[in-house]
């Protein structure tokens, strides 16, 4: 008999069978038992399994912050959340798919129980994407239409937990009261609502009642690893609301546990500096941080093992060995950036609160380099790095110019001798810094503390100028204050700073080095005796010009105590210093003002009384005066600026109704009545819009005498934008023309600095537009043309930057004038010179040495140009 007639009956019923109960519309127990195996083990299984494996990827990647309280459950950042996005699609993929075949609502009941599940699978793999709204929809849509059923509490569950990650508190709080008192919860789940309870409290700094639902969530779980870190959780919960003592209990508990070997390091820590705050005997716990260093295992942890050490030592009193560990946890840390921001921080604070400032703001400024913005005290501990980086810029400042004074002021042969000690002591510690940079982790140390003790020291002494290991200027001058060749800024402290430091900056290129002054780049050599004396002010005008700044930087230094640091002592400290070095400086008023005051708070009545009389007898007729002798006088200065924005408002209606001519006359009258009152440059300016009503010609008149004379105002400003707007000009040549007048004057006059002296030595300079690129083929060009023509004159060429717009390559020794002049003519008849430069903005001159060194300082090649062609006769720039 043929096998195969005896089977095809069976087969044609199994298909039957198969294609009956596919149908999602009969409610027949084939049907509802076909579609739950399917939905089942089919889709729902490879779904979850996919799932699954998402979480514990997510769980073996994201790296937990033990710098803040952990969350109860593990779930990343948005860009963690990235990395399971194939898990979690492929599960919703499947789930979606199995709800669309097998789903059976017949008479608006589901019949297949496994729908339920898939929904819920599709929630968690929203939930982990870090989609919550689109979660929480899945997790509500199960808990609504399958109120009933298994999954109901595990639902209402995870939609706290999707509430909890929205922020919204109070909903999440909600969704699990009625958890709790809807029907009887699952054991296995208990322990996680307490969980959540405790994470939603936790989130808003109620500590008390997370600890309350946590210790419950620990008592009724039975998962080992969730136990270890709940109770982890529950120590720092502890330590964050000021219970060290019990901390220290449940910090040790989780190591009984013998978690993951982080958690347990971690726990071994935290413990250490609780009990290091709490006052238990320390020495066994130093001896046992000690093992924990001394462990190969815990080299990437040495960090925060050394920032224990120092907590210890700091509540023992011990101060610097604190300091000492605080620094090798700094430089232990390499990429645990927030610990090395704490241990950077802490040094900062001991330091400031030792009043040494100067230290602190290298710590301080250490730590903005690594604090994460996010870190809770940010914006507190910016704003201190900030003050203090303008405060050490103020005494940079003054350090600079005493030394620069100082020098300048030297007899040569005295001077000399001091720059050649400096350079000797520059080659010895060069070799020094070479030997230490092979000699690895114990010379960076020394490095670092030399530098700290080496900043303290400063606060206490004067330095050399050239002996500052943090700054070396190269010197700015009236020029570039007041004109710049930079933009003006708010923080003209910061226009004055000139800075050189040489660990920062320094690029060396043979024997030259990189050079910075303000916004200018330029190479030197760095042992050449003729660079540093370029430097020194060596005329009055020079020196006058650094004692100006330095009574600025006195002023700004005593003013940043008194309103920033709050340092009532330093601030008098700071002014009479003013006062003694400069007794006539122009802020004389102010300061017997404010040392009024100071000593006033500071209760010293004689010191107070003694400022209000110099004050009043200096100036009687002063505002600052007026208010010592007159406590309502303010308030009168007050009720004047309220009369002048009365006034200003009458002008403004004018305006504004088209009465043009009396608005220009009133607002005309009303400068002259409130002149220097801060509405002044508004007057002008309105004023200047109702005179230029007529036509756009009076407009662009007036508009510019507003500009011109309130250039820093933002009605000064406005009015160079409406020129520029109606001459077709841009902002900066309306500014230019503003200012050309008065830079011819100031380049007269300053080429009145330089000396008729053409019996000194002289030298050859030739400038050249700094971005060019023929430096090298000039001083060659320049170099044949010597052993051509000048041959016996044993001449050496040097080339480098005179500051951001020129290079330079200077030819000496030329002899006198005479010389000099003799290879200036001789040079200039060359053809291949003036092709070479390839017809550019250039000069070249013969130089006397002195001039040479003003030159070098003041860094004006226009005005000593100016000079060369009225003392010399010739032009110098082709």
């Amino acid at each position: 008999m043929n096998i195969k007639l005896l089977i095809r009956p069976f087969v044609i019923v199994l298909f039957a069978l198969v294609a009956v109960s596919c149908s999602t519309e009969k409610d027949k127990f084939v049907n509802r038992e076909y579609h739950k195996l399917t939905a089942h083990y089919n889709g729902y299984f490879n779904g979850n399994e996919s799932f699954r494996e998402g979480v514990e990827k997510l769980e073996n990647s994201v790296i937990d912050d033990y710098e803040n309280v952990l969350p109860v459950y593990v779930l990343g950042t948005p860009q963690d959340a990235k990395s399971i996005y194939p898990q979690m699609d492929r599960a919703i993929d499947k789930a979606t798919t199995v709800i669309r075949r097998h789903s059976m609502v017949i008479r608006g009941e589901e019949k297949n129980n496994w729908i339920d599940d898939n929904y819920l699978l599709i929630g968690k793999a929203r939930f982990y994407k870090q989609e919550h709204l689109a979660a929480l929809e899945a997790f509500n849509y199960v808990a609504l239409q399958f109120p009933d059923g298994e999954l109901y509490h595990e639902a209402m569950w995870w939609a706290a937990r999707s509430y909890l990650a929205l922020d919204n508190y109070s909903q999440a709080l909600y969704t699990l009261e009625v958890l709790e008192t809807t029907g009887k919860v699952p054991k296995d789940l208990k322990s996680e609502i307490h969980a959540i309870y405790a994470q939603t409290h936790a989130d808003q700094g109620e500590y008390e009642y997370a600890i309350e639902q946590l210790t419950r969530a620990i008592a009724q779980s039975s998962n080992k690893v969730r136990k270890s870190r709940y109770t982890f959780i529950l120590g720092q919960l502890y330590e964050a609301n000021g219970e060290c003592n019990r901390a220290i209990r449940f910090y040790g508990e989780v190591l009984r546990m013998k978690p993951p070997y982080v958690m347990e390091f971690q726990a071994q820590i935290k413990r250490a500096l609780c009990i290091s705050g709490y006052n238990r005997n320390p020495a066994p716990l130093i001896e046992a941080l000690e093992e924990l260093a001394a462990d190969e295992k815990n080299e990437e942890y040495l960090d925060q093992i050394y920032f224990a050490l120092a907590e210890i030592a700091w509540e023992m009193g011990e101060d610097e060995k604190a300091k000492e560990n605080y620094r090798y946890s700094a430089y232990y840390s390499t990429g645990n950036y927030t610990q090395k921001a704490k241990s950077y921080l802490r040094l900062a604070e001991i330091t400031f609160d030792e009043g040494n400032y100067r230290v602190a703001q290298a710590y301080y400024d250490s730590t903005m380099t690594v604090l994460p913005e996010n870190f809770e005290r940010y914006d507190e501990v910016k704003q201190l790095a900030d003050n203090l980086d303008e405060l050490v810029g103020y005494i940079v400042t003054i350090e600079e110019n005493d030394s620069l004074l100082k020098l300048g002021r030297m007899k040569p042969g005295d001077r000399e001798a001091a720059i050649d000690k400096y350079i000797n002591k520059l080659r010895e510690e060069d070799r020094k810094r070479e030997e230490q940079a092979r000699s690895g982790f114990n010379a960076q140390m020394r490095m670092q503390q030399d530098q700290y003790q080496r900043s303290e020291g400063e606060t206490t002494k004067g330095n050399w100028y050239f002996y500052n290991p943090s700054t070396v200027s190269l010197g700015r001058t009236e020029f570039d204050r007041i004109w710049g060749r930079r933009k003006l800024e708010d923080n003209w402290r910061r226009t004055n700073k000139r800075s050189f430091s040489q660990d920062e900056f320094e690029e060396e290129y043979g024997d030259t080095i990189t050079v910075t002054i303000g916004d200018s780049t330029f190479r030197a050599y760095k042992y050449d005796r003729s660079i540093y004396i370029a430097q020194l002010p060596t005329t009055k005008e020079a020196q006058d010009s650094l004692e100006r700044i330095n009574i600025d930087s006195y002023f700004g230094l005593a003013l940043l105590y008194k309103e920033k640091l709050y340092d009532d002592p330093k601030a008098a400290e700071t002014f009479e210093r003013l006062l003694d070095r400069y007794p006539d400086n122009k802020y004389r008023i102010r300061e017997y003002f404010y040392l009024y005051r100071l000593y006033t708070d500071l209760e010293m009545p004689q010191k107070a009384e003694e400022y209000k009389q110099k004050l009043i007898d200096l100036d009687p007729d002063s505002d600052f005066a007026k208010i010592l002798q007159d406590p309502s006088y303010a308030d009168k200065r007050e009720e004047e600026h309220n009369q002048s924005r009365a006034a200003y408002a009458s002008c403004y209606s004018e305006f504004e109704n088209g009465r043009y001519s009396a608005c220009a006359k009133k607002c005309e009258a009303n400068l002259k009545k409130f002149e220097g009152d801060p509405l002044e440059a508004k007057f002008a300016f309105l004023m200047a819009m109702a005179k230029g009503k007529p036509s756009e010609a009076r407009l662009v008149e007036e508009m510019r005498k507003v500009s011109e004379k309130y250039p820093f105002t933002e009605e000064g400003q406005e009015a160079r934008r409406i020129v520029a707007f109606y001459t077709g000009e841009t902002e900066e040549v309306v500014a230019q023309k503003e200012e050309s007048d008065s830079v011819a004057l100031y380049l007269a006059a300053e080429a009145k600095k330089f000396n008729s002296s053409k019996k000194d030595a002289h030298f050859y300079i030739l400038l050249f537009p700094a971005e060019s690129t023929k430096a090298n083929d000039l001083s060659t060009f320049i170099s044949d043309f010597n052993k051509q023509y000048f041959s016996l004159e044993n001449l050496n060429v040097r080339g480098l930057f005179l500051d951001q717009e020129y290079q330079m390559i200077s030819v000496r020794t030329l002899g006198n004038g005479e010389k000099a002049m003799t290879y200036f003519n001789a040079l200039s008849t060359e053809p291949d010179l003036e092709s070479m430069l390839q017809g550019r903005n250039w000069m070249h001159f013969a130089i006397s040495q002195p001039n040479f060194a003003i030159l070098f300082q003041n860094k004006v090649p226009e005005a000593y140009q100016l000079f060369f062609e009225q003392e010399y006769g010739l032009k110098s720039g082709l």
